[in-house]
């Protein structure tokens, strides 16, 4: 869970903490963190001195009332200190849920990088690509080629090899039959390494 302070001097982390949510691409104002953080600090401290008041209070030989007073004045300011508190800690999880969301989007992008870089090992003079919006492109130099245009060979190296990437578990197999109907029977060993 993250501290919205410095235990050793109680200063706000502010700026760990808005470096967190702007790679999680949520924009949230500074002024409104230090905000919340201030608010919890000021209801820790309020409660913190009413306690200590209703001590001297209960020691005291002060009427009911004051007594009451004072233990009404606690309740609230407790009552704030745990809304504020929940509202920073709903805030976290959200921060945490965008950084394993995050996480899973940069494994997912390494398992595409590295498939990308496999096929490009056995396309001749043309390069292969998944774009952030997760369609393919194939360009020879600077020029775009449709997928339709690649030759069986070129487009059954695309299949088998994604194939291959989507089910690249620990403890995996991947099994292919019939190589010479994908063209594929001379040049299965040359892939035995990218599968």
């Amino acid at each position: 869970m993250l501290s919205p302070w410095r235990k050793d001097k109680e200063k706000y982390v502010i700026s760990d903490l808005l470096e967190k949510l702007n790679s999680a691409g949520l924009d949230v104002p500074e002024a409104k963190l230090i905000e919340n953080f201030e608010l919890i600090n000021k209801l820790s401290q309020q409660v913190s001195e009413l306690l200590n008041e209703s001590n001297k209070i209960s020691k005291k030989n002060f009427s009911i009332e004051r007594k009451i007073e004072a233990e009404k004045a606690i309740s609230e300011a407790i009552i704030k200190l745990i809304v504020a508190q929940s509202i920073f800690e709903r805030f976290e999880t959200v921060i945490e849920d965008v950084e394993h969301l995050q996480q899973d989007r940069n494994d997912i992008w390494r398992l595409f990088r590295k498939f990308e870089e496999i096929v490009n090992q056995f396309m001749n003079n043309k390069t292969f690509s998944i774009k952030k919006d997760g369609e393919f492109e194939v360009r020879s130099s600077s020029r775009p080629i449709n997928l339709e245009n690649l030759s069986s060979g070129e487009k059954h190296i695309i299949a088998i090899l994604g194939r291959a990437a989507l089910t690249n578990e620990d403890g995996s197999v991947f099994i292919t039959d019939e190589p010479a109907y994908f063209g594929l029977s001379g040049q299965l060993f040359r892939y035995r390494p990218a599968i």
